[in-house]
């Protein structure tokens, strides 16, 4: 995934006639994700691979077992907000959210898909990890 950051600022004249002008610049940050043919296949559905951990210590882990950057908008279990705002999984990694949850229960969770589009996620069973 590369991060591409734009700025347009805006150019001034030199002369003595803008002082009473309001100049607005601008920033824009867009995320720009390269993927190989080979892994292309299966982009649509990874998000669906997706799992919900419990360690030990009783912390809220996501696995992204898949070889795709996945995106999490909201994540929440028995009712209860766990991850709230945009939250992106790199590939093959565990993110432990430091958040304490006391019972199993099943997780609701939101994604976005490779085209920016919100998709309510079935939801799925939290696994205790050993």
């Amino acid at each position: 995934m590369y991060r591409v950051n734009i700025k347009r600022i805006p150019l001034l004249a030199d002369s003595g006639n803008n002082k009473n002008l309001l100049h607005v610049t601008m920033n824009s940050v867009y995320n720009l994700i390269y993927r190989p043919i080979s892994i292309e296949k299966d982009a649509k559905n990874a998000y669906e691979k997706i799992e919900f951990l419990k360690n030990k210590k009783h912390e809220f882990i996501i696995n992204n077992p898949t070889p795709y950057f996945i995106t999490l908008l909201t994540v929440s279990c028995n009712e209860i907000l766990l991850s709230n705002g945009s939250k992106t999984i790199p590939p093959f990694t565990k993110y432990n959210t430091k958040n304490k949850i006391k019972e199993n229960g099943l997780v609701k969770w939101k994604t976005i898909n490779q085209y920016g589009v919100e998709i309510n996620a079935a939801d799925k069973a939290i696994i205790y990890e050993d």
